[in-house]
């Protein structure tokens, strides 16, 4: 019976101590998760203190830069070279020189009676001791924008020279069949160039059926110029930077921009399925490479391309049937292939819209008598008729319309033998005048 009671209070007080430890170890670990949580919260204010004092020097670098960008606005308007030179970089061998180019040119500008107003920051980015800065001037009443870089010394923000200047890091958006290369400066300017380069590449491929697909490259250079593509990769297209030289403000994708790269994307289009043309083409096999060309481009900047021959046929038989033309075009191609493509004999029917091909043809004699080439001049005559030539030759020697010459309509008219004739109705600065074209051997040929 004691030995009983003895195990029953060993036991109690082993359960005593147990509970007593375990309340022990609780408290220390509550203690280290305090602890823990101290430490957390003393780095989390310490890191929210830097982010503070980052933001503030940011916004003070900011401020001094603002202030250097007035400065030289002010010295712009009131033409003090000597205050605008100051406030270039002068580690910098490029920017001297360029700073007195971009003094002169401000002045001339305001000289050559453009608003001076402006100056006008439109946009900036820093990062520790470089900067760019855009900044608005009107020039004829439209505002214009200048991207001008800057470097922190020890005498403060100075204007760089756009070779030295930062333009962020390097990106590249890439979708099926297109990639663009570009610095952050850019990105608005893929963001709007991207979705109308895509766009263009589908409907491009659409309407001549490639097989395969190109794939279009793109590189955003930091340079001013033209739009131009390399001498190295026939599919790579080489975009100046709207950040270098002066650039249109707001809008970055402008309809003279727009203009050239849905032509220069139609023309790679069709070099690519028709080869280059050269002297040994035909007149008839260069026309229609050049109306192929502007033809495609209209419909890429939905707009009326003014190629009527080439409408009426995608209307007439579809789109497929300009498509073929062209994959089918040869150096020594004449109106015939027309009838070979579309599958019936078209040139005979008078369905089709002859307008720009004959005013490209009226056009063709007046370059031809201005270079003085007479027998170029004749082969676009029916010489079959020796009163024609003479007439011809008449016509040779004095001219024959006064600019500018359009052709207001064609129909086809009854022949007295089994050619076709048309009737032109052609315009110039002293009226109208009919002018009749005979089909010989694949080529409309002037009877009148």
């Amino acid at each position: 019976m004691g030995v009983e009671l003895n195990w029953e209070i060993d036991a109690a007080e082993d359960q005593a101590r147990q509970i007593d430890e375990g309340r022990r170890g609780r408290g220390r670990r509550r203690k280290r998760l305090l602890f823990f949580a101290f430490l957390l919260l003393l780095a989390a204010l310490a890191a929210g203190a830097l982010w503070l004092r980052l933001q503030e020097v940011q916004r003070q670098q900011e401020n001094l830069l603002r202030a250097t960008v007035e400065a030289e606005v002010t010295a712009l308007r009131i033409g003090d070279l000597q205050a605008w030179l100051g406030l270039q970089d002068g580690g910098d061998a490029n920017r001297q020189p360029e700073g007195s180019r971009d003094f002169d040119a401000w002045q001339q500008r305001k000289l050559a009676g453009s608003d001076p107003a402006g100056g006008e920051i439109l946009a900036l980015a820093l990062q520790g001791d470089s900067a760019w800065v855009q900044v608005q001037e009107f020039i004829a009443g439209e505002a214009r924008a200048h991207t001008w870089f800057y470097r922190l010394g020890a005498d403060g923000w100075r204007h760089v020279s756009e070779e030295a200047g930062w333009r962020g890091s390097a990106r590249s958006h890439r979708v099926d069949g297109l990639r663009i290369d570009y610095d952050d400066i850019d990105d608005s300017f893929v963001q709007e160039l991207a979705p109308q380069l895509g766009a263009w590449l589908n409907q491009a491929c659409s309407l001549l059926e490639c097989v395969p697909a190109p794939v279009l490259n793109v590189h955003i250079q930091a340079r001013p110029g033209e739009p131009r593509w390399s001498t190295d990769s026939s599919w790579l297209l080489l975009l100046p930077s709207p950040s270098a030289g002066l650039a249109y403000a707001g809008e970055v994708l402008q309809d003279g921009l727009r203009n050239s790269l849905a032509q220069m994307l139609a023309s790679r289009m069709i070099l690519d399925r028709a080869g280059q043309p050269g002297p040994g083409w035909t007149r008839e096999a260069n026309w229609i490479h050049t109306s192929g060309i502007r033809w495609l481009a209209g419909r890429l900047l939905q707009s009326e391309s003014g190629q009527h021959l080439l409408e009426s046929l995608a209307t007439l038989y579809g789109n497929e049937t300009v498509s073929r033309l062209l994959d089918q075009l040869h150096p020594s191609a004449t109106l015939q292939l027309i009838n070979d493509v579309a599958g019936a004999d078209v040139l005979l029917q008078g369905s089709l819209d002859w307008r720009d091909l004959l005013a490209w043809q009226l056009g063709l004699e007046d370059l031809y008598r201005q270079q003085g080439d007479r027998p170029a001049f004749l082969s676009l005559y029916d010489l079959r008729d020796p009163a024609l030539e003479v007439l011809a030759l008449a016509r040779f020697s004095v001219g024959e319309f006064a600019a500018p010459v359009t052709v207001a309509s064609v129909t086809q008219v009854s022949a007295t033998d089994a050619t076709a004739l048309l009737r032109a109705t052609v315009v110039d600065a002293g009226g109208s005048v009919p002018v009749h074209f005979r089909l010989l051997e694949g080529r409309w040929l002037r009877t009148s």
